[in-house]
């Protein structure tokens, strides 16, 4: 593995894990994440923590590729876009 992208595969593989914890949730009715809030803060978190690993991966693209740092998570997103059009 190079080295430059080992921090990307990490995080991938992060998002990986926290997706197929949150698949088997699919198929749960609404009501049961509205009368649960220990299940809504096992969903929460794991999508808190998907959210963040493409954050990161976006954040060491934009590095790699040499482009002006974002200023914050929306820019970060914006910024991919720009980059691979």
């Amino acid at each position: 593995m190079n080295v430059e992208f080992s921090g990307i595969e990490r995080r991938l593989d992060e998002l990986n894990e926290r997706l197929a914890r949150l698949e088997p949730l699919c198929e749960r009715p609404r009501t049961d994440f509205s009368s649960d809030p220990y299940l809504r803060d096992i969903v929460e978190r794991n999508l808190e923590i998907a959210a963040q690993c493409c954050i990161d991966i976006c954040h060491r693209i934009i590095a790699l590729e040499g482009a002006q740092k974002p200023r914050d998570y929306y820019e970060a997103i914006l910024r991919m876009g720009d980059l691979h059009c």
